[in-house]
């Protein structure tokens, strides 16, 4: 099973607009060069050779004092197994529910949802656990998938500022990071984005100065995003020897807006 990742876009972290999908690599991912210094990366796992995929988000964002805590619950279904290199084509699965709340449907046959602080729908009940229900259609069998309320999470340090002529450091262990695979590490500044893949058990890690040298300066006013995301995979069968394969991707992120000097 190949892990890649995917890169999403929004103004709010419960906006997602997909633009880009690539493997894990050390240098910096392109992006639009559009985007403006304020719009805040999500990085999400990708999964070679799997029929669909099911992704529950937590996101905790604090962009300039303004604190966002929300719910994101995402699904697409594939024509073909997927590559992580192509992205394979979405295909319609009638009706996807998760804890017995819709998910809306798109004309490209992507299936979101979101709960935010504030707004009618709080929330989508994650932390009751999560249960998938897929009514199925076109191909796609119908299925019922769950999972504790053991989200993946992340307690370790948070810089408030980067400094680019020194290498940056964190430490990924099982006590700052639990009930993860992976973790990401996400970096933007005006159109600039590093993203970085580290095992949930890394021990200490270094993002060097090298790299850092590309991003530009922010400030208090104008700043950069930081983005630290644990996240769990886990694969199920549509039911006993089907071939049918599903991925749940259970994920925190974490997002703090941030000085970079």
């Amino acid at each position: 099973m190949t892990i890649g990742m995917r890169i999403r876009f929004s103004l709010s972290a419960a906006s997602l607009l997909l633009l880009a999908s690539c493997k894990p690599e050390p240098t910096p991912i392109p992006v639009d060069t559009t985007m403006e210094s304020q719009v805040t990366p999500i990085v999400l796992p990708i999964v070679d050779n799997v029929n669909g995929v099911l992704y529950s988000i937590k996101v905790d964002e604090n962009n300039k004092g303004k604190v966002t805590i929300s719910e994101l619950a995402s699904a697409e279904f594939y024509d073909e197994p997927s590559n992580t290199a192509l992205p394979p084509s979405k295909t319609y699965a009638g009706q996807v529910i998760i804890n017995e709340i819709p998910l809306n449907h798109s004309e490209d046959n992507e299936y979101t949802r979101e709960g935010v602080d504030g707004r009618i729908i709080t929330n989508l009940k994650f932390n009751e656990g999560v249960l998938w229900t897929i009514q199925g259609d076109d191909g796609i069998p119908s299925m019922t998938l769950g999972l504790s309320n053991r989200f993946s999470q992340y307690s370790g340090s948070f810089p408030t500022v980067i400094t680019r002529s020194k290498g940056l450091s964190f430490t990924f262990d099982e006590n700052t990071v639990k009930y993860s695979d992976s973790v990401y590490v996400a970096i933007s500044a005006g159109n600039k984005l590093i993203v970085k893949r580290y095992s949930a058990k890394a021990g200490t890690v270094t993002i060097p100065s090298e790299e850092l040298s590309a991003l530009q300066a922010c400030t208090v006013g104008k700043p950069g995003y930081l983005q630290i995301s644990p996240s769990s995979i886990d694969k199920f069968e549509s039911s006993q020897g089907s071939g049918y394969f599903v991925v749940m991707i259970k994920q925190q992120v974490v997002i703090r807006s941030i000085v970079i000097q």
